[in-house]
């Protein structure tokens, strides 16, 4: 049994933003943006897309950021906050 082009064309469509959900999804600091253009200029060629790829899913993320900070000032007996998580304002 033959694949059919269609297929082909909805796997694709479904693989092409990966890169960028990985990127999205792991919170990257450094690179999140820079792997959303790789992939939306580049990523039609598969050597561009799989070097979004690679760059979503390599790289430290801000959990990562935090537990270092956190890390090095306990080491200088200091601490720090727990990262804020936004809320919303009530209104009165």
């Amino acid at each position: 049994m033959a694949i059919g082009s269609e297929t082909l064309i909805i796997v694709g469509i479904g693989l092409y933003p990966l890169p960028t959900l990985i990127a999205a999804a792991r919170e990257k600091t450094h690179g999140a943006a820079g792997v959303f253009l790789l992939n939306i200029f580049l990523g039609w060629t598969l050597i561009g897309w799989l070097v979004a790829f690679i760059w979503a899913c390599s790289g430290r993320t801000a959990a990562e950021d935090h537990r270092d900070e956190s890390r090095n000032a306990e080491m200088q007996g200091k601490r720090l906050p727990a990262p804020s998580i936004p809320r919303a304002e009530k209104r009165p």
